[in-house]
């Protein structure tokens, strides 16, 4: 989880904007490194990530996080042993929130700042935490859980894409809502639409706009949960599973379809295309034509009433001599 300059008093909004330009002025001082880059929060978690009540922020929306999650996403956590998956963990206060709640399960952080884990490591230890240079997640989880972190990326789904590939059952997001302005640490603003409905073999199952406490953020945050396929086919206690992978497969036949009638426009207009390409080179060699001839007709034209000009000139000098 990335904490963005949290608020450190209830008195909202407006002390969270001096903290942020507080916090913006002291890291463009004296932090070289791009903002959000791996070096850029090495250095805020050595730092700044205490003094702005990071840990704490993590803690909370985790505990806001799964507090929200729907009745039978949290059945499925609880009844049998899962693997977890807290991507962007910090510190790793999300990690512990998830460990106590499903004890069965075993809850894992992973993060691309070694500073970051190293610290996990220390303060939350007894947990697996998995630092990865790139973010990359190299084994499967049947749970992957990202918490205020996609924000931070030009291309968020591009991020979640690659999250999915590693996951078996759900993919759980939780991000500021409908932010505006941005913070200067994030880079993209999250709406119920901004999600797809329908994503590679996964499945929008859930959209909450939930409001959170001032004291960590000035307004809503947005959780949006996944599921696969397969855990909504094979999901029990679902009732709407069968409904859902349904709904997905008459989509991906209506988008088959719209895509089919798209492929066929296109290679109308293709073949119109070629048709009117064809007709202006004939029209062109036709207008070339008729323009040569025209030249030459009215340079015989011209020729002609020149050899009569000199005819007549030739005739008339001839007269004055006689």
């Amino acid at each position: 989880m990335r904490a963005s300059a949290p608020n450190r008093t209830l008195a909202g909004a407006e002390l969270l904007d001096s903290n942020v330009e507080t916090l913006q002025t002291t890291m463009d001082q004296q932090d070289p490194h791009p903002v959000n880059s791996r070096s850029w929060w090495d250095y805020y978690f050595q730092g700044q990530w205490d003094h702005y009540g990071g840990s704490e922020q993590t803690r909370y929306f985790m505990e806001t996080l799964l507090s929200h999650l729907p009745e039978h996403e949290r059945a499925y956590l609880t009844r049998a042993p899962r693997t977890i998956l807290d991507w962007g963990c910090a510190f790793g206060e999300g990690v512990a929130s998830l460990a106590r709640v499903f004890p069965r399960s075993q809850a894992a952080g992973l993060d691309f700042s070694e500073t970051a884990i190293d610290e996990a490591r220390g303060c939350n230890a007894g947990h697996e935490y998995i630092w990865s240079e790139d973010g990359s997640i190299l084994r499967d989880f049947d749970v992957i859980l990202t918490s205020n972190c996609l924000e931070h990326f030009e291309a968020p789904l591009a991020v979640l894409e690659n999250h999915l590939a590693s996951c078996n059952s759900l993919y759980i997001v939780l991000v500021p809502y409908n932010e505006c302005p941005l913070h200067p640490q994030h880079r993209a603003q999250f709406r119920r639409e901004s999600f797809p409905v329908y994503f590679q073999n996964f499945t929008r199952i859930h959209a909450e706009p939930i409001v959170t406490d001032p004291h960590f953020w000035p307004g809503q945050q947005l959780l949006i949960v996944y599921g696969s396929d397969r855990y909504l086919r094979e999901g029990p206690d679902r009732e709407d599973s069968v409904a859902l992978v349904v709904a997905r497969l008459a989509g991906r036949r209506e988008y088959r379809d719209r895509a089919e009638a798209l492929e066929a426009r296109l290679r109308e207009a293709e073949q119109l295309r070629d048709r009117i390409s064809l007709g202006l080179r004939a029209f062109q060699a036709e207008f070339e034509k008729q323009l040569s001839v025209y030249r030459s007709q009215r340079a015989w034209r011209a020729m002609l009433a020149m050899r009569k000009s000199v005819y007549r000139f030739g005739a008339a000098e001839s007269r004055s001599l006689q």
